[in-house]
């Protein structure tokens, strides 16, 4: 099985041609002239890896974009600021660790008021509004405002 195996890679074939010297060289061993036949050398391609099954699912190139007027993206922007810059202390589900639980947070503070919380800090919390835009953080602020 082997041999047959072998036998049935792709070789591909090389000429080679030497040039005649112009001036003959002053030695007994006999010198190729430009007539000389071709030598055929035979290279045998490295492995190529096997490329992947066709059925693959392919790869989404974009985010799908929201058809309502934007509160989605809008929702998505602050979850994404949330993560990068609040769930380290306020935990991933808004439950609180360090921080105090956000859950609920809605049906305590007016959208207003946790924006000022976010640009001032409170107590342990840092002031944020050098880190994030104002843009950034009335999104965040309207989403947090929506945990009721």
């Amino acid at each position: 099985m082997a041999t047959a195996a072998a036998s049935a890679a792709p070789t591909v074939a090389a000429t080679v041609t030497v040039a005649a010297s112009a001036t003959p060289a002053a030695s007994s061993t006999p010198q190729p002239s430009a007539s000389a036949a071709p030598i055929a050398a035979t290279v045998k391609p490295s492995p190529t890896p096997t490329p992947a099954p066709a059925s693959a699912a392919p790869t989404p190139s974009a985010k799908p974009q929201a058809a309502d007027d934007g509160a989605t993206s809008t929702a998505a922007q602050a979850q994404v600021l949330y993560k990068d810059n609040c769930m380290a202390c306020h935990g991933e589900g808004l439950t609180g660790d360090f921080g105090p639980n956000l859950t609920k947070v809605g049906s305590r503070k007016t959208k207003d008021e946790i924006a000022a919380q976010i640009i001032n800090g409170k107590g342990d919390m840092p002031p944020f509004q050098s880190t994030l835009k104002s843009a950034e953080i009335e999104a965040l602020a309207a989403w947090l405002a929506t945990k009721k």
